[in-house]
């Protein structure tokens, strides 16, 4: 079992808000960590290491992960093309917030 869904975006934007809430649902399993980094920071350890993180979510609808930091595309240019050749055509949860705002909040 794999993620069908990533929740990505800017650091401090409301991800774990987002994914807490989206865990209390019965159809939907968040892994756990919430941000596995598998894509870009933990790509070393393989693909049977983030399957693992979701071996518990068999009869799931929704399956995902929340790692802000995919967006970072000047220091990770491999990590798009690491998702979709791994998980292909999946849905996206983009979470932005004020800049102004972030910055205080960080």
């Amino acid at each position: 079992m794999l993620p069908n869904f990533l929740i990505v975006g800017a650091e401090k934007s409301g991800t774990t808000t987002l994914s807490s809430m989206l865990s209390k649902h019965p159809e939907v399993f968040l892994s756990n960590p919430k941000e596995p980094r598998y894509f870009n920071l933990n790509w070393d350890k393989g693909l049977n290491w983030y399957k693992e993180l979701f071996e518990n979510a068999i009869g799931y609808k929704a399956v995902g992960e929340a790692s802000p930091i995919y967006t970072w595309a000047p220091e990770f240019p491999e990590t798009p093309k690491r998702i979709y050749d791994c998980l292909g055509d999946i849905k996206y949860i983009y979470i932005i917030r004020d800049p102004y705002k972030r910055t205080i909040s960080h």
